[in-house]
């Protein structure tokens, strides 16, 4: 589907794990086998297939005589399974490690230094426009001297 994936297979040895009987549980044998492919970049899960398989050792009397020995036991499947991911999840998880591959790398490369780019532009721009403002200054105020109190002490008038 246009994408390198990295496949695992897992699987339980040849004749399964064994689980031996004990009184009312008969013995067991679990067989697994798993394969997941996996985008390697992102980690994406892109296919997933599992199949389990669970047989258990159980006594068969005889009809005729029920208690006499020797018991013969025979092996009995309990539980099989077989899932797979659908066809649309594969599409949708191909999409997203399509997405992921892209944007991950991105993400944690590129973005903090421009991050940091442009934080470092804007420090400096407000530093420099800090540095070159011109602060507004109060005007300065100067005494009038009045006329008509030539002689007089007076409190003077400030005109601004």
């Amino acid at each position: 589907m246009g994408i390198n994936v990295l496949v695992y297979e897992v699987s339980t040895p040849e004749g399964g794990i064994n689980t031996p009987g004990r009184w009312g549980n008969p013995e067991m044998w679990l067989n697994r086998w798993i394969r997941l492919k996996v985008e390697p970049l992102s980690g994406t899960t892109v296919s997933f297939e599992d199949e389990t398989q669970k047989i258990a050792r159980i006594p068969v009397f005889d009809k005729l005589f029920p208690q006499t020995r020797p018991i013969n036991f025979t092996n009995m499947t309990v539980y099989e399974h077989h899932l797979v991911f659908a066809n649309e999840t594969v599409r949708q998880a191909v999409h997203d490690a399509k997405f992921y591959r892209w944007a991950l790398p991105w993400g944690d490369t590129y973005l903090p230094w421009l991050v940091f780019g442009l934080g470092t532009i804007m420090g400096l721009s407000g530093l420099i426009l800090l540095v070159r403002r011109k602060a507004a200054r109060a005007p300065i105020a100067e005494p009038v001297a009045d006329s008509s109190t030539a002689g007089a002490v007076s409190r003077p008038e400030y005109q601004l």
